[in-house]
């Protein structure tokens, strides 16, 4: 009987595939975008799921990654962000995480943002729980225009923001 292995959720980018990994399957599924996890140690050290240490360069690593088309995978935790700017989403990206009340996102900067972009395009956000730092004028969610006449395409989905200074979520 064929044993097959799914990779760890903390795998290195780059390192080698598990012992049986039979027909390849880590390599089949780590192309399918299974190594865009913010535990993963190739992304500034992996995210701490426990909140303690700050997660911003992770999580932010992650979403730079993922490219046109790519998902990041939020496990369930809490994470920490207490970057000065928050989070920056690029268009034709997913940040995924694995329910409201499972993954949550901790940001501690009064003045920051919670996830934000600008001119984006085909950007998702959902099952994720976003909690701001009780005060200031950062906001949770923010998708706004510089050079473009539209936002195509924002898809936010089970996504709970709250206390943040300002708005949860701030379309302009």
């Amino acid at each position: 009987m064929a044993v097959f292995t799914i990779p760890p959720a903390n795998r290195a980018i780059g390192s080698v595939d598990p012992a049986l990994d039979n027909n390849n399957l880590v390599s089949a599924v780590t192309a399918m975008g299974a190594g865009l996890n913010v535990l993963n140690a190739g992304f500034a050290g992996g995210a701490d799921s426990t909140g303690i240490a700050d997660s911003t360069a992770a999580f932010q690593a992650a979403l730079t990654a993922a490219g046109l088309g790519g998902v990041v995978a939020v496990p369930a935790g809490t994470y920490k962000i207490a970057g000065s700017s928050g989070l920056t989403i690029p268009s034709y990206c997913t940040l995924q995480g694995s329910g409201v009340n499972l993954s949550i996102l901790n940001f501690t900067t009064a003045a920051a943002n919670g996830i934000s972009g600008t001119d984006v395009r085909n950007v998702s956000v959902r099952d994720l729980s976003l909690t701001g730092p009780g005060s200031g004028t950062g906001k949770g969610l923010v998708f706004g225009l510089s050079a473009n006449a539209s936002l195509p395409y924002i898809n936010i989905k089970r996504v709970y923001a709250s206390s943040f200074g300002g708005n949860g979520v701030d379309m302009a």
